[in-house]
């Protein structure tokens, strides 16, 4: 594109020739001076091209310029709010979860790394996606099987992961858990599930529903068993790096 030479009108300045063009900024020389301007965001508000097919290049080029710095800014704020909302956050005692993997879940994790959290069967709401209300960026969800042949006593689990940092739970409409990017895992050897629920004194009994919440001492304690058992593998810093994640996003000495 060739600015050099071409006539220009300013508002307040009056008629004037592109002298130079040095990165994103044109020098005009007018009658009074020469004036600097940035290119080609001055082509929205103050210069006007003589030649109008380049004029309105130059303008949809800064009209470009100007909804990327506007999306830029959105995200920033976005950003600057979801912040703020993760440092006054309360952290509820449970809000870890562990869902039933079931080949159709595992298939959409590995896809798309999110598990749905099943319909609600009666009331109101019979037929729409369940909302993980206690489910916060704070959680761990459990990918959890029965074995083939097993019973419910002998479910395991086969890895976890945190959910995004910009989860919440109560705002899930589409109800799709989704695993943030980084911190996942999978244990190469299964280990037990229900064992670890002891202390909550809940039966091992699954029933209809997609995933189970539990408190966050519990999944502590799991997601410290999975270090211990991920100690020496390719996994081994992953690990350590989703357990301190974890305790840091509930608040807990690791």
């Amino acid at each position: 594109m060739q600015l050099r030479s071409q006539a220009v009108k300013h508002a307040a300045f009056g008629k004037g020739i592109i002298t130079e063009v040095s990165g994103n900024t044109i020098t005009v020389c007018f009658a009074q001076g020469e004036k600097k301007f940035p290119c080609p965001d001055a082509f929205i508000h103050h210069l006007t091209l003589k030649d109008a097919a380049l004029q309105a290049e130059l303008s949809a080029m800064a009209a470009s310029n100007e909804r990327r710095r506007q999306e830029e800014k959105r995200r920033e704020i976005e950003k600057h709010e979801r912040q703020i909302r993760l440092r006054t956050m309360k952290i509820p005692p449970k809000s870890q979860a562990a869902f039933d993997a079931t080949p159709e879940q595992l298939v959409h994790y590995r896809e798309e790394g999110a598990l749905f959290t099943g319909r609600v069967l009666s009331g109101p709401s019979q037929g729409k996606p369940r909302v993980p209300k206690a489910m916060k960026p704070n959680t761990a969800c459990l990918l959890t099987a029965r074995p083939v042949g097993g019973d419910e006593e002998q479910r395991q689990i086969l890895g976890a992961f945190m959910v995004r940092d910009d989860f919440w739970g109560d705002a899930c409409s589409d109800g799709l858990v989704r695993a943030h990017d980084r911190y996942r895992l999978m244990l190469p050897a299964p280990m037990p599930f229900w064992a670890f629920l002891d202390g909550e004194k809940q039966r091992s009994a699954w029933g209809s529903v997609p995933f189970r919440v539990f408190s966050n001492q519990t999944m502590r304690t799991i997601l410290r068993e999975m270090l211990g058992r991920l100690e020496g593998t390719s996994q081994a810093g992953e690990a350590s790096a989703f357990y301190a994640y974890f305790c840091d996003m509930n608040q807990m000495m690791p």
